[in-house]
């Protein structure tokens, strides 16, 4: 099951099992790293994004983990994901999308800064044991007895999810098409919480 409630909660089913609240921009890796600690640790995972109506900082009572990615590559990803399901854009709606996008992780870096409990680069998340132990470690959780390993993760279907962006084929143009666009106020942001990341 998927979905992009504030309440939608993977793992384990016990009531006294910890919860985690993955609170990341849209194709920073959250479905991933999901799937890592669902699948690895006795853990609750709650998952969101601030920045889209779907969140309300109010709901945040447990731990929250923020994933950061360059947001060159958030916003293609995420506008490719998109076409494949809605059709080609035209360029001025590109903008407009790269615009709502640019606001949206404003808000999602922001709320990182005040909130996260862990900061994590997205590019952590090709470490699957550094994550399991990090994550145990952390949070004192308990791995469970039918937990993967990194390749049984990849074979799952993860690989596919990560790489499926780049398969599109106006990737290149929606990436040439970010590089004529002033992404300095996010870049800076991204900069800023990739060198307080613990992960």
């Amino acid at each position: 099951m998927v979905g992009y409630t504030p309440y939608y909660v993977s793992g384990g089913v016990h009531l006294n099992t910890p919860r985690l609240l993955i609170a990341s921009v849209p194709r920073s890796g959250s479905h991933g790293l999901e799937y890592i600690l669902a699948t690895n640790l006795e853990v609750k995972i709650v998952r969101n994004h601030p920045g889209l109506s779907t969140f309300n900082e109010k709901n945040v009572k447990i731990p929250a983990i923020s994933i950061i990615r360059n947001p060159t590559d958030c916003i293609s990803s995420w506008i490719c994901m998109n076409e494949k399901s809605t059709g080609e854009q035209a360029e001025d709606d590109l903008k407009v999308f790269i615009s709502n996008y640019s606001k949206a992780y404003e808000i999602g870096m922001d709320f990182a800064k005040r909130k996260a409990t862990v900061i994590m680069k997205y590019e952590s998340l090709s470490n699957h044991d550094l994550i399991v132990d990090f994550f145990k470690n952390k949070f004192n959780l308990q791995k469970i007895s039918n937990s993967l390993s990194q390749e049984q993760y990849w074979q799952n279907g993860i690989k596919h999810e990560v790489e499926s962006s780049k398969t599109h084929y106006r990737y290149d143009y929606v990436r040439s098409l970010l590089e004529k666009t002033d992404l300095n106020k996010i870049n800076s942001l991204y900069l800023e919480l990739f060198n307080r990341s613990e992960l």
